[in-house]
């Protein structure tokens, strides 16, 4: 018969304080059991009572106590960000996720795109299962550094627009973005790579119609030339953002190219006409994110 923990010993205990002349026979003992008593079908018994736990019963003080508490903290949300267990491992993953986009940037600039994940871990200082947990494959990883970047050039966009002139415009687009291509050498790979993911992904087509608005604006005021389109400006920003292929030995100095550029730019009588008509914002579009050398292909 199985024993049970808890009720066996207390059996035994009166067994034991029985007198001598008081124990029973052992054919009695083997029929009614060591404990007097007949012995049952299964242990008798019972799992302890359940306690509830504070959460699944009332609180342990009222309302108005948790309330006068509260009143009584500055901060709550501040407050709760130091109860909270749950809010240090997310700050830590968010750190952690900002900290391998800024190595990755590093990285695929230096290396290329397909440069092995384990050493953005060490660059990072994480583990590899960190790499993974936040980005599954290689190309969800470059899927948010191109949407990053279409981020940052939404954060270009208040300073551009909303200059004092169209000119002063134009100025701020090639040099924004022109020095925000030449520090992001890693760019141009991302880009060709989301063109192979996925084709019809395009979100930067929605500021098409605000670079030709800055265009038309500069134009009114007489200060651009007139045969200038906003693909053109585009791809301006290309060759000046180039500059980044000798590292950053050049950076301080590619403004000697910029201030070439925008004398170009400038509406004046003695203007040589630009040859034929201007590309299409979407070809320039499909174009630019296909640049680069193109893989040999295997016979």
């Amino acid at each position: 018969m199985p024993r049970c923990g808890a009720c066996w010993p207390r059996r035994a205990a009166r067994v034991r304080g029985l007198r001598a002349r008081d124990q029973p026979s052992p054919r009695h003992l083997a029929r009614i059991g060591r404990g007097g008593r007949p012995h049952p079908v299964r242990p008798a018994c019972y799992p302890p009572r359940r306690v509830p736990l504070p959460q699944e019963g009332r609180p342990p003080t009222s309302r108005n106590e948790a309330e006068a508490t509260l009143r009584m903290i500055a901060d709550i949300r501040a407050y709760s960000e130091v109860v909270n267990p749950t809010a240090s491992p997310r700050r830590d993953a968010r750190r952690n996720h900002e900290r391998l986009l800024a190595e990755a940037r590093v990285l695929f600039g230096e290396r290329g795109i397909d440069a092995p994940l384990d050493e953005l871990a060490t660059r990072a200082g994480v583990g590899a299962g960190t790499v993974y947990r936040h980005f599954p494959t290689r190309d969800a990883l470059i899927r948010e550094l191109y949407d990053t970047a279409v981020g940052d050039l939404h954060d270009f966009a208040p300073e551009i627009v909303g200059a004092e002139t169209g000119w002063r415009a134009i100025e701020l687009w090639l040099e924004r973005l022109g020095a925000w291509v030449a520090e992001s050498p890693y760019l141009p790979a991302v880009m060709r790579r989301m063109a192979e993911l996925d084709p019809d992904y395009k979100p930067g087509a929605e500021f098409a119609d605000t670079m030709d608005g800055i265009v038309a604006r500069a134009k009114s005021e007489g200060a651009l030339r007139e045969d200038v389109t906003a693909v053109d400006l585009g791809v301006l920003v290309d060759m000046l953002g180039s500059i980044g292929q000798y590292g950053g030995a050049y950076l301080p100095y590619w403004r000697r190219q910029l201030t070439v550029v925008l004398d170009g730019l400038r509406a004046r009588p003695d203007l040589t006409p630009l040859p034929g008509a201007g590309q299409s914002f979407d070809a320039f579009h499909d174009m630019s994110h296909a640049k680069g050398p193109k893989a040999a292909p295997t016979g």
